[in-house]
């Protein structure tokens, strides 16, 4: 039998980033998403709008010095003209909001969304969400998580069942939030005033 030999599935040339210092490992039991699983996340409740809230958006945005900001494989500009401070945002962050604002979906009742009048608010919530599943496409083939679904015999339901209840092994979120908490941004962006020497961008 072969052995598994973690020292020939190293990272090859990966991409730096700032928050490199709060890399840690561990194995996690997933929660299935299934009634009885208990997870804060589930459903349309001020409760649990607070639970996404807590995952990323009072960290969303960070603050790095110039040191950190050269090395990014993608220019990022600074705040402002009075500070040598640059702004950038750690993609699991993006990708949460984009998976609340799919989770919203699920409860028109409680978030409606115009998707269909054909006015400009409705073709932009349809933009805006086409970005979101496109980058979660992507974001989840580039990690492609290898971990194991298994079937198993329900007595219950007479039949065979995937059992999504699996061991992964995951970046630490709570070292990478703690991180972000650390780095959270000062001061924002004006979104429509021009930094000197911010990077220019090419892809529009």
């Amino acid at each position: 039998m072969q052995r598994h030999d973690a020292r020939k599935h190293y990272i090859p040339n990966e991409i730096y980033t700032p928050a490199q210092s709060a890399i840690e490992y561990q194995n996690i039991l997933f929660a299935g998403g299934l009634k009885g699983d208990g997870s804060k996340y589930l459903g349309s409740t001020p409760e649990v709008d607070e639970a996404w809230d807590d995952l990323y958006n009072k960290t969303l945005i960070s603050q790095i010095l110039p040191d950190a900001a050269a090395q990014l494989p993608n220019a990022t500009t600074r705040f402002s003209n009075d500070t040598d401070y640059h702004i950038v945002e750690l993609d699991v962050f993006h990708q949460l909001h984009c998976l609340n604002m799919l989770r919203k979906l699920v409860y028109p009742d409680a978030y409606p969304t115009d998707l269909l009048s054909g006015s400009e608010e409705a073709e932009g919530n349809v933009f805006h969400l086409e970005h979101c599943y496109e980058q979660l496409r992507q974001s989840l083939q580039c990690a492609s998580d290898l971990a194991t679904i298994t079937w198993q015999w329900s007595r219950k339901r007479k039949g065979f069942v995937g059992n999504v209840h699996t061991m992964h092994t995951c970046r630490n979120f709570d070292k990478i939030h703690e991180w972000s908490v650390k780095n959270v941004a000062a001061q924002e962006l004006n979104f429509f005033e021009y930094v000197e020497g911010a990077p220019i961008f090419e892809n529009e």
